[in-house]
């Protein structure tokens, strides 16, 4: 059997393990990165890419101050008592983390623009608008050699920016949006006739890593599985990496981090963990979020904490293969609402997207909301980009397949849903009359800022309002999807396993989705989950860094 040493054994190549990886680097001590898959980047490379970042220096340029104590209020407020993973010791360890983050990023060479996005929740104190998160700056692959291949590949077909997708849902309502497409398209087009790999969001910034890494010629193996542990005196000296049919004994001096994801396409786990009616059909995380290194860290005495939340996504399904895709501005726009199976609204649709999912399932205990239906009309459907698809353009396939229903009158649209037409035509009226006063009596939809930043400023009085009043009538089932479980192992201010009574596990640290939030079961902002799979994937090595190579604690 072939035989390494290492210091730091990183397990997943998404940006948690990435920054883990190159921050070991920096320290002078020697990292391998294994991941099971083909692909690199894990979730990371298929997401927005976003980074919550408190008191970057791209604040400033947006005319907003923020401070460590603004941060950490901001978080107190929106978190509340979520838990361990949430204490205010691991907040204060994030929000330190933060800035240190930043500045590596910079001595990496990573750019980064302002995403313009509100802190979810800016009405609370501490929040800012615009708020804390930022993005990776367009990047061309090519440098990356062979490691382009071995990214995910694009989907989306104009390359663009975060901050630009919402001008373009709303294409057709203002020069200024049409002049965002005009800019992506140009963008893209001169991007291929000049034969570059552009990308941006979680493939951009995955990239960006991935290029110092490779500069670093620090090793990622592929398609590799950490297999067995061995412990000697309480701690992990080193593992069996299968890699190529061969097995490679990796030695480890320092430390193992788990930077593996979580267990979002494990149906087993998802139904050990979770009451809810969830499961892989409606996640969009990446096909190796299985859960492996959660199951090994339980091994080796781990304890977990909110098994049974994921970052929810609101997701509908979309022909012609029926795949999943997100549902983000269809439900914030003037003119569409969602009802259960009474026909009833029952919250605010604009609210972020994990407080979506949270909103269904808590609501389905009572009434059957799984699926909910998105309702609309004609005159939303040719004023919105729906579904990747124009304004105007409704291919007939939707129809034909049954995903979308379409109906001349609400009652023949409700029978069409399966739910009740008389509570549908009662929630059409009283909807239709909120937005003509642009005032919502029942859940207030339009009247915080992160409502408002997706919604349609042109549309008066209220940006998240309008009348659903024209055939024909449209509806789309909703289920409460996700980008991934975020329930995990339970970790302190350094990214140490915890065991149930508290006892910290030796060498053995967790980062990103294997890792319980510290964010506990709210969103913060666009980006929370990979800035914090970021800075404590940093805070692992760096505490690394202060043992002895010959034990750790």
């Amino acid at each position: 059997m072939a035989e390494m040493t290492v210091d730091v054994l990183v397990l997943g190549s998404g940006v948690g393990g990435l920054v883990a990886a190159l921050t070991a680097k920096e320290l002078g001590l020697a990292a391998v990165v294994v991941e099971k898959a083909a692909r690199l980047g894990g979730s990371s490379a298929m997401s927005g890419g976003g980074i919550w970042l408190p008191c970057n220096p791209l604040i400033e340029s947006t005319g907003v101050t923020d401070s460590p104590e603004l941060a950490r209020q901001y978080l107190a407020a929106v978190v509340g008592d979520a838990g361990p993973s949430a204490s205010p010791e691991r907040q204060a360890a994030f929000v330190d983390g933060a800035l240190d983050l930043w500045t590596a990023l910079q001595r990496w060479g990573v750019r980064l623009v302002h995403s313009w996005h509100p802190d979810y929740y800016a009405q609370l104190p501490g929040g800012l608008n615009p708020g804390r998160s930022v993005e990776s700056d367009f990047v061309d692959g090519r440098p990356l050699g062979s490691l382009l291949t071995q990214l995910p590949p694009r989907v989306a077909p104009l390359v663009t920016l975060s901050r630009e997708n919402g001008s373009l849902y709303r294409v057709t309502r203002s020069l200024s949006n049409f002049r965002t497409l005009f800019r992506a398209t140009l963008r893209t087009m001169s991007a291929r006739l000049r034969g570059q790999e552009l990308m941006s969001m979680g493939r951009g910034l995955v990239a960006q890593l991935l290029l110092e890494v490779q500069r670093e010629q620090i090793p990622i193996w592929t398609e590799s599985i950490a297999a067995e542990p061995i412990v000697e005196n309480g701690r992990v000296v080193a593992m069996t990496v299968m890699r190529g049919g061969e097995a490679t004994l990796v030695r480890v001096r320092r430390g193992v981090l788990i930077a593996t994801g979580g267990f979002a396409r494990n149906d087993t786990m998802r139904e050990q963990y979770s009451p809810h009616p969830v499961g892989a059909a409606w996640t969009l995380a990446n096909p190796g979020d299985q859960g492996d290194g959660i199951e090994l860290g339980t091994r080796l005495g781990g304890a977990t904490a909110l098994m049974d939340q994921a970052w929810w996504m609101p997701v509908m399904q979309m022909p012609p293969h029926g795949g999943m895709t997100f549902v983000q501005y269809e439900r914030s726009l003037p003119g569409s609402f969602l009802v259960d199976s009474a026909g009833k609204r029952f919250f605010n649709e604009a609210v972020p997207y994990m407080e979506v999912g949270q909103h269904i399932l808590q609501h389905h205990a009572d009434v059957p909301a799984v699926p909910c239906w998105l309702i609309f009309d004609r005159t939303y459907r040719r004023r919105y980009v729906f579904g990747a698809k124009p304004p105007w353009i409704t291919p007939r396939s939707w129809t034909k397949s049954g995903i979308l229903k379409s109906a001349r009158s609400i009652p023949e649209l409700a029978t069409q849903c399966g739910i009740d037409a008389n509570g549908l035509s009662e929630t059409v009226a009283r909807f239709n009359r909120f937005a003509t006063s642009g005032r919502d009596d029942d859940f207030h939809r339009g009247e915080v800022a992160y409502d408002l930043h997706n919604g349609d400023s042109t549309n008066k009085p209220n940006p998240c309002l309008a009348p659903v009043m024209q055939a024909p009538f449209y509806a789309v089932a909703i289920y409460p999807g996700d980008v991934g479980t975020c329930g995990g192992l339970l970790t302190d201010q350094h990214a140490r396993l915890l065991a149930d009574g508290g006892e910290v596990i030796a060498s053995l640290y967790a980062t990103g989705n294997a890792a319980a939030p510290v964010s506990g079961t709210v969103y913060p902002g666009a980006g929370m989950s990979i800035a914090a799979s970021m800075v404590f994937g940093r805070r692992a090595v760096q505490h690394m860094a202060t043992l002895d190579s010959r034990r750790s604690a």
